[in-house]
């Protein structure tokens, strides 16, 4: 049987609104399981609305020069870093049929024609795929962490998922599965854009080549590499705004007031682990922390060398004032 938090998600993604009362939560939890929700939603009257409304506008509509003015809000969301809080905060603020429905990295699946209909764009993306955004005022947003503690945060959420439910989750499934380290070192995750320096390969859609050494106790590295990070900054400084979890309230009020929204009232985190753990009808789970080894810091180090100075860098000289 489906929970609150299922039907709570479903109705945020799908629609951009939660169920409007106890009822509608009631009806929903009768379905069969994640999937019937989903094919409930994307078959209700309002769903179906929005889609034709959203697909009239993109096939009648021809680029002009108003379309290439206006302003374009891009919020690249990087996993574990209350990218879905920063989304619950600006997403109301646009017409449903101005907000871009791509969610992962598939801004290439839209004609240069459907994306120029969207105001507010709002996923997994990489910096690559939002040049193809088009606009002369597109204003790129995103929030980073400490790297070290966003990859222990992504490996235990996704471990704290039960693999019975999401069964089609290879993060879920190989998490639940495999220590940290095997999880890392195993063949589908090993270098993947989810864990492995992701910042770097998210601003630059290149792969670092894992290749550095310690002189003295300081990191060094290979032209290849130290090039990636050069790009990297260069990227971060075209950004219109990049917060910080670890100053996440000061830097959601520092990225409304910059963006001239109103905002009252304590900021509502959404996705928080330790408050869908204590949801008794969540598929969440609590999950053992790992003893923190030799092996693991290894681990740990390869996957955030990059990202760590980047971070450090981004600390300094792009914290919101």
């Amino acid at each position: 049987m489906l929970n609150n938090s299922d039907i709570k998600d479903a109705f945020f993604w799908l629609l951009g609104r939660e169920p409007e009362s106890e009822k509608v939560y009631e009806s929903f939890s009768k379905l069969e399981n994640r999937i019937s929700l989903r094919e409930a939603i994307l078959q209700s009257q309002e769903f179906q609305a929005a889609l034709k409304t959203s697909n009239s506008v993109a096939l009648s509509h021809e680029p002009s020069n108003s379309d290439l003015e206006e302003s374009k809000l891009i919020f690249l969301h990087i996993p574990k870093t209350g990218g879905t809080t920063v989304h619950s905060l600006l997403s109301p603020h646009f017409e449903s049929t101005k907000i871009c429905p791509a969610k992962l990295n598939t801004l290439g699946d839209y004609t240069a024609t459907e994306l120029s209909t969207f105001s507010f764009f709002s996923g997994h993306f990489s910096i690559a795929s939002c040049q193809l955004i088009p606009g002369l005022d597109k204003k790129l947003v995103t929030f980073m962490r400490e790297p070290q503690a966003r990859l222990r945060s992504a490996y235990y959420f996704w471990k704290s998922h039960d693999p019975s439910v999401f069964n089609e989750d290879k993060l879920v499934i190989l998490s639940n599965k495999l220590s940290f380290v095997d999880f890392l070192e195993h063949e589908a995750i090993s270098r993947g854009r989810n864990t492995y320096n992701p910042y770097c390969q998210l601003l630059t859609s290149k792969v670092p080549s894992g290749d550095f050494s310690y002189v003295n106790g300081e990191l060094v590295l290979n032209d290849y590499d130290q090039r990636l990070v050069e790009l990297s900054l260069q990227e971060l400084e075209k950004f219109y705004f990049v917060g910080f979890l670890e100053n996440f309230n000061d830097c959601a009020f520092r990225l409304l007031e910059k963006l001239g929204i109103a905002h009252e009232g304590e900021v509502k985190k959404q996705m928080v682990l330790s408050d869908l753990v204590k949801d008794k009808n969540s598929h969440f789970k609590n999950v053992d922390r790992e003893i923190e080894g030799k092996k693991f810091q290894e681990s740990m180090i390869l996957n955030t060398y990059l990202d760590s100075i980047i971070y450090d860098s981004a600390l300094k000289n792009l914290q919101p004032k």
